[in-house]
């Protein structure tokens, strides 16, 4: 019976003692700066921001039955310029843009029908916020620079 009371106890004591000793020291979270080969101090890197945008070109006040509305339009994507053709709505996300870039949908609607237009942004993980947006119109230009 003390035997076993002691048994106990060492395994007790052999399972609690890398609890006891992880616990004991002083954890500093400092790191030490970031040096170049001349030991000079470099700042660490900045978290760079990525911005994704959402365009976005639907019917105006009047249906266009039977998608007789034809739209070309051209928009920034991450490389270059870009464009499409479309009979009806249309909807497109691109990205990562970075903090400064020109972002643009320009969009010419033929037939009686009006369009209505939408440019918007998202940093990061954020949800989309309307940036510049346009109804009612057959000729529509929308310009934004990422600037938050």
């Amino acid at each position: 019976m003390k035997k076993d009371i002691v048994s106990y106890f060492f395994l007790i004591v052999i399972l609690l003692l890398p609890v006891m000793v992880s616990c004991g020291h002083n954890d500093d979270d400092t790191t030490p700066p970031v040096t170049n080969q001349n030991n000079d101090e470099q700042e660490e890197p900045k978290n760079i921001d990525s911005y994704y945008v959402k365009y976005e070109a639907m019917d105006g006040g009047q249906v266009s039955y039977a998608n007789k509305t034809t739209r070309r339009i051209t928009f920034k994507d991450v490389k270059s310029d870009s464009g499409v053709t479309v009979y009806g709505n249309w909807e497109g996300t691109y990205g990562p843009f970075k903090k400064g870039d020109k972002v643009y949908l320009y969009i010419s609607t033929t037939g009686r029908y009006t369009t209505n237009a939408r440019l918007s942004v998202s940093k990061n993980t954020e949800p989309f916020t309307i940036k510049a947006e346009e109804r009612e119109s057959n000729s529509i230009k929308l310009e934004y620079i990422i600037d938050f």
